[in-house]
């Protein structure tokens, strides 16, 4: 586990490196850059499961800490097998019977193979520790979010987030919700947004977000903004230099029912 620069958390824990691409937001991909630069002869799409870092020492920190899970792969990964990533979710389950201040934060594209995980997993003694378990889907598209959200909702999770990194057009929360649920922080505990990075960033206009924005103050979810590009393309990381109306960061204050 080490820290990192990903504003919406404070560490991140790989026991999961490499991936594969799935849609329009892996196109420019920040974590097969980082592994073009330091992998040597690794090629990204070799998907490793590393059963050493189960024992990282550095997740038993005292200090309450938001713990970006796999931010070098997919946890659902089609190449995993369901008992590889209930390892994974064994450990995170031991640790918040330890460190019940710490949160696991868990961003997958491959949400129907969540949903199928979360229905085959072994439940038993794992009643204490769900609300520290934040499980996220990554969508860049209006298409994305619509193909994916009706998994999501069907999780048995507690909390469930959205992230729409790298927006790559306008989204529109209420029209994704394809089952009339309601999107409503009853059913999504949070939203995080951001335009893309690197140095072949696509656009994306600061009203596209504005718009997430609304759609969240509309249904009370809190929105996390984590970057923007300015009038000239560059992205602008420090929201003190945001425009005033996106100056936004909020963490989830209630969560979700299962």
């Amino acid at each position: 586990m080490q820290k990192t620069n990903i504003n919406w958390a404070d560490m991140v824990w790989n026991p999961i490196t490499g991936c594969t691409k799935v849609n329009q937001g892996c196109k420019f991909c920040y974590a097969e850059g980082i592994a073009n630069r330091f992998w040597k002869d690794r090629k990204f799409t070799d998907v490793q499961f590393h059963p050493e870092r189960l024992n990282d020492k550095k997740l038993n920190s005292k200090k309450s800490v938001r713990i970006f899970v796999n931010s070098m792969s997919d946890l659902f990964h089609e190449s995993l097998s369901f008992e590889i990533i209930e390892q994974i979710y064994d450990v995170i389950f031991d640790q918040l019977i330890n460190y019940p201040q710490h949160t696991f934060l868990i961003l997958t594209k491959r949400i129907q193979r969540a949903r199928e995980f979360y229905e085959w997993m072994h439940m038993e003694n794992r009643n204490t520790g769900w609300e520290n378990i934040w499980l996220g889907y990554s969508a860049s598209t209006q298409k994305d979010l619509e193909i994916g959200i009706n998994d999501l909702f069907r999780i048995n999770a507690k909390v469930r987030w959205l992230s729409l990194e790298p927006l790559l057009e306008p989204i529109d929360l209420f029209k994704a919700d394809c089952l009339n649920r309601g999107f409503s922080c009853e059913k999504i505990a949070w939203v995080v947004v951001g335009c893309e990075s690197g140095s072949k960033r696509r656009e994306c206009k600061n009203r596209w977000i504005d718009e997430i924005k609304t759609d969240c103050s509309d249904a009370n979810v809190p929105l996390w903004i984590k970057q923007i590009q300015d009038e000239k393309n560059n992205v602008i990381e420090d929201v003190n230099l945001f425009p005033k109306e996106l100056q936004k960061r909020e963490l989830p204050i209630k969560f979700v029912k299962i």
